[in-house]
């Protein structure tokens, strides 16, 4: 175990987040999710559910906390439930494996319907007194925010250089790309996050137009254990995955632009250069073999790069397709049984079972439905289509029951009964889903 010494948490509420606090609305106190990722931190876990419980008491904060055990050898998730003593607050969920901390975040997110999500570091070196800050910020109208730390950083000339070369590629108008931060749960659903691109979810956020605004936040030397993200593999794998992002950002809707342009520049030069081999030939009566394979080289690569091109654009055109599909929720079904329950009889042999699509639900319940629907869609990490299925009771609360992820697909069955309302016959619809 490796322990340092470092300034002590302060005992009184901090000014800033004091007045930070007293600007939150009740509903922004209790409208957010602190997600917070912890990989082998059980010497941790205990301070960090006292500075937690500390801060929610003193700047009467009232939001989920969700811990995510990824995969811990140590007894990270038991250690917090321990710690936690039952506080209400407190969710700790447990990956099988250790998958990384973009898998974390998001299954973190999975695991709750606050408006707001606040990613926080289980080794605090950014400390709970944060929280209203970054919640202040958010109520001013920004949809992320974004912590630069300030204080000495044990991997802070390769921070620099990471965070330099992403403001230069990607015009992101923050200067801390990897840090605490705050953002709206909504932007996680138009995003796709492949592993350990947590890195760069505010540059793929910024490109779809989410706004981003940055504040300073102290940084403290980690208190016990180990960082997670050292050594020179992560730094060799983190520059690979800048030069992926940028690549895909600026040619993953329009890939013809670089293929066929390379294509384009390689059969130019080797024309050119086919054209001086036929000058010095003719004219000149000098011959020289290799000229002739480099000219053959030359144009050959330039045409498979234009039709690599032209292939590459017959994907992005498919793949916009498909996102349609996998983002879009279809309207609500309302099925009203004669008897108590929807069973079986009531499904296949009553003819006194009532659907309606339109389901004549307020437009603001559908709207929770369809929102919730997705929601539980992604928490279980399905592709493709689906359906999710809830029950109303007679005092109008709402009750999740199940995600079919191979629903019936008959012409009277429900999804396409609801892709009809939605416009999609039942021939395209099962298109788009074979697509899928």
């Amino acid at each position: 175990m490796t322990r340092v010494t470092v300034p002590p948490a302060p005992s009184e509420p901090r000014t800033d987040a004091l007045e930070a606090a007293r600007a939150l609305t009740p509903a922004m106190r209790r409208d957010f999710c602190l997600v917070i990722p912890a990989y082998n931190e059980v010497e941790m876990v205990p301070e960090l559910m006292e500075a937690l419980r500390s801060a929610f008491r003193r700047y009467e904060l009232d939001g989920d906390v969700v811990l995510v055990d990824d995969g811990s050898s140590d007894g990270t998730g038991l250690q917090a439930l321990e710690a936690a003593d039952g506080w209400a607050n407190l969710t700790v969920v447990r990956h099988r494996t250790n998958l990384g901390k973009t898998e974390a975040m998001l299954t973190g997110a999975a695991h709750t319907s606050r408006t707001w999500i606040i990613l926080f570091d289980a080794d605090l070196q950014h400390l709970p007194d944060e929280i209203p800050r970054f919640l202040a910020r958010a109520q001013d109208g920004w949809d992320i925010v974004t912590g630069r730390k300030v204080g000495a950083y044990e991997k802070g000339g390769v921070s620099r250089v990471y965070n330099a070369l992403s403001r230069r590629l990607f015009d992101v108008p923050v200067t801390d790309l990897n840090s605490m931060k705050a953002f709206r749960r909504e932007i996680l659903d138009g995003i796709l996050l492949r592993h350990d691109w947590h890195r760069f979810f505010v540059v793929l956020a910024h490109a779809r137009g989410w706004s981003v605004t940055e504040i300073d936040i102290p940084l403290y030397p980690r208190r016990a254990g180990e960082s997670k993200f050292t050594g020179p593999r992560r730094v060799v794998v983190g520059v690979l995955d800048l030069l992926s992002v940028g690549f895909l950002l600026r040619f993953s809707r329009k890939p013809l632009l670089f293929f066929g342009s390379a294509g384009a520049a390689l059969f130019a030069a080797g024309t050119l250069v086919g054209l001086g081999a036929l000058y010095v030939r003719f004219v000149v009566g000098v011959g020289f073999r290799p000229v002739l394979y480099l000219v053959i080289l030359l144009l050959t690569l330039g045409a498979l790069l234009v039709g690599v091109g032209f292939l590459a654009e017959l994907v992005a055109q498919l793949r916009e397709e498909v996102a349609v599909l996998h983002r879009r929720v279809l309207p609500a079904i309302r099925i009203e049984a004669a008897n108590v329950f929807y069973d079986y009889q009531a499904k296949y042999e009553s003819d006194e079972t009532r659907y309606f699509c339109p389901s004549g639900l307020d437009a603001d319940l559908e709207s929770k439905f369809q929102k919730a629907a997705m929601r539980a869609f992604n928490a279980i990490a399905a592709s493709g289509w689906g359906r999710v299925d809830f029950m109303l009771d007679a005092q109008g609360r709402a009750m999740f029951l199940e995600v079919n992820t191979v629903p019936g697909m008959t012409s009277h069955s429900l999804v396409p009964m609801a892709a009809k309302v939605a416009g999609l016959d039942f021939e395209e619809l099962v298109w788009r889903i074979l697509e899928t």
